[in-house]
């Protein structure tokens, strides 16, 4: 039995799953969750064997690679076992499709890390783990390759195109795998065919967007040439007037300061100042959260700005979904994924009140199985 292992590390997030080549039923699979937090904790089930445990507080996505190494060898997976890795990876100009990764794919990764510097120094740490002891087919399965045909008009920024062109400047889009999972999901639960749809889907986790569907196709995306892009985030401020950017330059500010704020000290963290966790916003702007305790006895003054962290929330993304809405000219569903979307049925609420979008939507919420899209993209490539 040949087996393919699909990675998908996040910022925080290694998540793993073991598919059986070439039918796809899944094995196993498992998460290494909040990793670098109190929380950090492991929780997996392959063939017959469950384990959900706390981790030591600190380990680094190399060493979480290293773990999950062992817990194949426990369960008796070894190199001759596995045909192929497939690594998630957000974003590598000039590459755009699922490729087999070379040297020369390596190097396009780490010098893509500013683009996307929560992501993509994970994927290579998992990557460089990984592949002295399975030095086999590793593939890169690009997180971007679902918006690489998107219409000119969405993807082309209104700048010099002489500047443009040569920097390789224009909307990339991110959450492909989510996006795509969550819209051919919806198709199911309508019984339609995907290309008679127009849907919006909406992914809401620690990074969050949005991406209008028709036909089958993404039309258009909130994350733009970074993750920085659209919505109010866990730590990212989405969209943002540049022109704040120039005066911090003209202020002193460095560029490494720029990067901090815009991808650690912004969007909830940066509203409320004491979170980032959309759960514990939640709770101090007094709503109940189901299934979540905090020990957090929020003040007054942070009381008002978690109340204000959820309307400025709320406002960006009501906005784009009314301006997506009318691109498509009319909406068949609202799809919500990703951990804060599938789960929290608060968020979802305050989103849908007094939503007014043309279509009568349905709202499906789905488990957007990135790593079984993973999988398929694996078998795409393999089978050329």
């Amino acid at each position: 039995m040949k087996l393919v292992l699909v990675c998908n590390a996040g910022s925080s997030s290694l998540k793993f799953a073991l598919y059986r080549w070439p039918k796809g039923d899944w094995i196993g699979g498992g998460e290494f969750a909040e990793i670098g937090t109190p929380n950090e904790r492991l929780s997996y089930h392959i063939i017959r064997t469950r384990r959900q445990t706390k981790l030591r507080r600190g380990i680094t996505h190399r060493q979480a690679a290293k773990m999950l190494m062992k817990i194949l060898a426990d369960q008796g997976i070894t190199r001759s076992g596995l045909l192929a890795i497939g690594h998630r990876i957000v974003v590598a100009p000039p590459y755009s499709r699922t490729v087999r990764i070379s040297a020369a794919v390596e190097r396009a990764i780490e010098r893509a890390i500013p683009l996307a510097p929560l992501h993509n120094p994970p994927a290579l740490a998992v990557f460089k783990e990984l592949r002295p002891s399975y030095p086999l087919t590793n593939i890169a399965c690009f997180d971007t390759a679902y918006f690489a045909d998107l219409p000119a008009a969405a993807r082309t920024y209104a700048i010099d195109d002489r500047i443009a062109s040569r920097y390789g400047i224009r909307k990339i889009g991110f959450h492909g795998f989510s996006h795509s999972a969550a819209a051919q999901l919806a198709a199911r639960t309508l019984r339609r065919p995907l290309r008679s749809l127009r849907l919006l889907s909406v992914h809401l986790g620690a990074g969050s967007s949005v991406a209008a569907i028709k036909h089958g196709k993404p039309v258009d995306t909130s994350m733009g040439f970074t993750p920085l892009a659209g919505l109010v985030m866990a730590k990212r401020a989405g969209d943002l007037d540049p022109g704040i950017l120039l005066y911090l330059l003209e202020q002193g500010w460095s560029w490494r300061q720029l990067a901090t704020m815009l991808n650690e000290r912004s969007g909830l963290r940066g509203l409320t100042g004491f979170t980032s966790d959309m759960r514990e916003v939640l709770a101090a702007a007094g709503y109940a959260v189901r299934g979540f305790a905090t020990s957090l006895r929020p003040t007054s003054a942070q009381k008002k700005r978690a109340r204000l962290a959820l309307q400025v929330f709320q406002q960006r993304l009501k906005k784009y979904l009314g301006g997506y809405a009318v691109i498509l000219g009319r909406v068949d569903a609202i799809i919500f994924s990703g951990a804060m979307g599938e789960r929290n049925a608060t968020v979802r609420k305050l989103i849908l009140n007094q939503l007014r979008l043309p279509g009568q939507p349905k709202v499906i919420v789905v488990h957007a199985d990135e790593e079984r899209q993973m999988f398929r993209e694996v078998k795409r490539f393999l089978k050329r």
